[in-house]
């Protein structure tokens, strides 16, 4: 049985080694301080294991050393440098009193008061660092010792407490049960360690500590609660005392187990998630309070939720935000997260991806409808924009065009009237022109009529309708199209754009000719050019409605348009993005 357990403890040690020495190898050149540390401490425990089961005492040297192990892995871990230097200075006082203690017989006994004043101080020192200086990688592996320690002092300070109870057996620390028991405690700590540097963020962790601190705290209060009530009241009332605290210790230790679990980490924020996003009114506020969580869950110093790659909102400052992650709802994708990592880390760890997946499953559905509540608002604006624009257009319509035309053919008319009789072959003639004049009035106001429904013309042909709507017949331009075949949904901006191109033709180029073509690009873009072979429309034309109304609907497509004039002719070219393009 001695043989089986000696062979336990050195495996034991050498196990976790190996395993810190391939860890050291990886990470080479950069210096195994940590690892060595525990390595150290490993060795000392199964030294004093090993000795324990064969029942001889260690020699002064031995247990100066595996004391001074100790404080060095505290001091240290994890990050291998020392915490501070007041800490560092106590250490090192307290190293040499143990090596002048156990050189020197007399002053043995003080070598075991200046370990547990060191072991004190450097558990302090482990709880500055991690509230002050530790990054998150830092803070899960001491939480991996944390784990370690709790049921070494839960023992310790349980077997003490154990002790003062009136009838307990004065030779208790001599009892097997509680050195097995310290024994394991003893272990617990460097294997923790190990754990902490090897496994890191990897392991469940946080959720051991909170247990470990709600089941250890809670006992140890139960038993104090019990040994403080029995002198007064005998074992019946102890007994209810301690039933009665378990509750409400359990509780309190179960918040500073959380506390200290998830301290900078997701638990508070992703609690408030919800209550965010649901008093988020718009699509901006429902992206900062995704971006606000993300940061205070992870620690990070700059978030930024994008949705069709553009900014909705942005927390934080100082960083290039590089990590990009994805969110998804129904299958496709409605925003995206960048996050910078945090300072002098390369990127996200897998703790920190796992805390985002579940930040993005909340959010994903609130962030489809931000989407959704910004398209809606995007699709308000360019409507009322059309709105407009086709309110200044039937304005120029009916006061450039239908209006000057029917004052005309009211003068005509008139002057008809007055001629019929004196010279009725001029009145025949004016008649005649006030025909044609009323056949060119009523195509136009067919023509608005069709631009104020442009779905009409959607499934009828863009040549068909270009060749009905612009071969009007009542003058001597003579105009051309080829059309190849495009998306239903631009045809009646296509359709606009060539209008207004040859009706700026018609009223200031002089041509004899015009030509309308429509051409899609490899890109799904769509070129309109109208050219013509007159004078030159640009040096006489002003601006008007006509062209800025182009150019607006050409900016809604995310396109482009561009006006040439040269003395033998001007050259229009609008250019419509592909369908679903935005500005």
């Amino acid at each position: 049985m001695q043989a089986m357990a000696m062979m336990v403890a050195v495996a034991a040690a050498v196990i976790p080694a190996a395993v810190l020495t391939l860890r050291a190898i990886a990470r080479w050149p950069a210096a195994p301080v940590v690892e060595l540390s525990v390595v150290g401490t490993l060795a000392a425990v199964a030294a004093v294991t090993i000795a324990g089961l064969r029942a001889v005492p260690l020699p002064p040297w031995v247990v100066a050393l595996s004391m001074i192990a100790w404080i060095v892995l505290l001091l240290i871990f994890p990050t291998g440098r020392p915490t501070n230097a007041p800490l560092t200075v106590v250490a090192l006082l307290a190293a040499a009193a143990v090596v002048v203690a156990e050189s020197w017989s007399p002053l043995r006994p003080v070598a075991p008061v200046a370990f547990i004043a060191a072991f004190g101080a450097m558990c302090a020192g482990q709880i500055w660092r991690y509230r002050r200086r530790s990054s998150i990688p830092e803070r899960q592996s001491t939480k991996w010792l944390v784990l370690g320690l709790l049921p070494a002092i839960g023992i310790f300070i349980g077997v003490g407490l154990i002790a003062q109870l009136p009838a307990a057996d004065p030779a208790v620390f001599e009892d097997p049960r509680y050195l097995v028991a310290s024994t394991a405690a003893m272990w617990l700590v460097p294997l923790a360690a190990a754990a902490g540097i090897v496994i890191g963020d990897r392991g469940p962790v946080d959720e051991l500590v909170r247990i470990g601190i709600s089941v250890f705290g809670t006992a140890l209060v139960a038993a104090a609660t019990y040994v403080a009530v029995l002198g007064a009241a005998g074992p019946g009332a102890a007994a209810a005392a301690a039933c009665l605290v378990v509750l409400p210790a359990g509780w309190s230790f179960l918040r500073i187990g959380t506390a200290l679990a998830y301290s900078r980490g997701p638990q508070r924020p992703l609690a408030a998630l919800p209550a965010r996003l649901g008093s988020a009114p718009d699509p901006a506020q429902v992206g900062d309070a995704v971006a606000r969580t993300v940061q205070e869950a992870l620690g990070v110093p700059v978030v930024h939720v994008l949705v069709h790659g553009e900014l909705l909102a942005a927390r934080g400052s100082g960083g290039r935000p590089s990590e990009r992650i994805d969110v998804e709802f129904g299958g496709a994708a409605v925003a995206e997260l960048r996050v910078c990592p945090r300072p002098a880390e390369p990127g996200l760890t897998r703790r920190d991806r796992l805390i985002l997946d579940r930040i993005v499953e909340a959010a994903a559905p609130a962030l489809r409808g931000a989407d959704a509540a910004r398209e809606a608002q995007l699709a308000r604006s360019r409507l009322e924009t059309t709105r407009a624009d086709e309110r200044r257009r039937l304005h120029a319509d009916l006061h450039d065009e239908l209006g000057p035309a029917l004052a005309g053919l009211g003068f005509t008319a008139t002057a008809a009237a007055r001629t019929v009789r004196d010279r009725p072959g001029d009145a025949i003639r004016m008649l005649e022109s006030i025909e044609s004049g009323t056949q060119a009035l009523v195509r136009r106001v067919r023509e608005i009529s069709y631009d104020l429904r442009p779905e009409e013309v959607v499934g009828q042909g863009l040549e068909a309708i270009l060749v009905e709507r612009l071969r009007t017949g009542d003058d001597d331009l003579e105009v051309r199209f080829r059309c190849e075949p495009v998306p239903d949904e631009l045809v009646p901006d296509i359709l606009r754009i060539a209008q207004e191109g040859v009706t700026n033709v018609r009223r200031h180029a002089a041509a004899m000719t015009c030509e309308v073509t429509v051409r899609v690009d490899g890109s799904g873009c769509v070129w309109i050019t109208v050219t013509d072979d007159g004078v030159g429309a640009g040096s006489q034309a002003p601006e008007g409605i006509g062209l800025p109304s182009i150019r607006r609907r050409v900016q809604r497509r995310g396109g482009r348009v561009d006006f040439t004039t040269s003395p033998r002719g001007s050259t229009l070219t609008a250019v419509l993005g592909p369908v679903g393009a935005s500005p």
